[in-house]
């Protein structure tokens, strides 16, 4: 049964992971120019309106829909469920005077078992899934000053990511004939994306510091790879085989972070 993000991040965060998955998830930070009739940029982003390098770090809360993806060991498809989880991550990167910034992210994402469901009813899973992300992303902060509207309060921003992600896999699902179904292994390099929408808010006393809070959702492409070791009720029949690729796997992910630039 398996199939794993993550998460974030990017966080985060690709920021995550970060994320991303959970970033998976990641961070960004915001550079946003002054407008043509001379309307100037927040003063909390001033320091991302330069051309700087920046350092990002991020958290974030993980959640993955269901998947389809049993192993042929089963015969059978169905979904996984996974309990809410976590990534954490950070981010380094250049923002540019025009308001885009390009980062490198790297990501942990985590999540526990819930259940399974099939065509035959919902059965109990235990165990955990271990994610890494590493995502190349851009940002675009919104010019807003330059489009009439002079907040000092926050600085919107978009993004796209993209990058590998490797999985860790331990579970078991029980079933009432007291057979239990093992999906377990190491995914290899599954490519993974996100789209990310936040906004950059000033930190009090903090120079050339943001703080930043953003939705991402990540996509993980023709996942795949784990095996499935499935032990029936008397340890009479062992069956093992490959999982069932899976052909898309969504994530969603909360991130809170912080960003500095230099």
């Amino acid at each position: 049964m398996i199939s794993r993000i993550c998460l974030y991040a990017s966080i985060l965060a690709s920021g995550f992971f970060g994320a991303a998955t959970a970033r998976a998830q990641t961070i960004p930070h915001s550079a946003v120019s002054t407008s043509a009739v001379g309307s100037p940029a927040p003063s909390f982003m001033s320091g991302f309106s330069k051309g700087n390098f920046y350092l990002g770090a991020a958290g974030a809360a993980t959640f993955i829909s269901p998947p389809n993806g049993f192993a042929t060991a089963l015969n059978a498809r169905g979904a996984e469920h996974w309990h809410p989880g976590f990534a954490a991550g950070g981010v380094v990167g250049w923002a540019f005077s025009n308001g885009l910034m390009f980062g490198l992210a790297v990501v942990y994402a985590g999540n526990s078992a819930d259940k399974i469901t099939t065509g035959t009813g919902t059965f109990r899973q235990t165990g955990t899934q271990g994610t890494i992300a590493t995502l190349a992303e851009a940002y675009y902060a919104l010019p807003l000053p330059k489009l009439g509207i002079n907040t000092m309060a926050v600085v919107p921003y978009v993004g796209l990511g993209v990058g590998p992600t490797w999985s860790q896999v331990r579970t078991k699902v029980y079933f009432p004939d007291g057979s239990i179904n093992r999906p377990h292994g190491n995914s290899g390099a599954n490519f993974t994306y996100e789209v990310v929408g936040g906004m950059a808010f000033p930190i009090a006393g903090l120079k050339n510091t943001v703080g930043l809070i953003d939705y991402r959702y990540l996509g993980i492409v023709d996942a795949r790879n784990l095996q499935q070791t499935y032990v029936s009720a008397n340890d009479k029949d062992i069956i093992a085989g490959p999982v069932v690729p899976s052909n898309y796997i969504a994530g969603h992910v909360i991130a809170v972070g912080i960003s500095h630039s230099f």
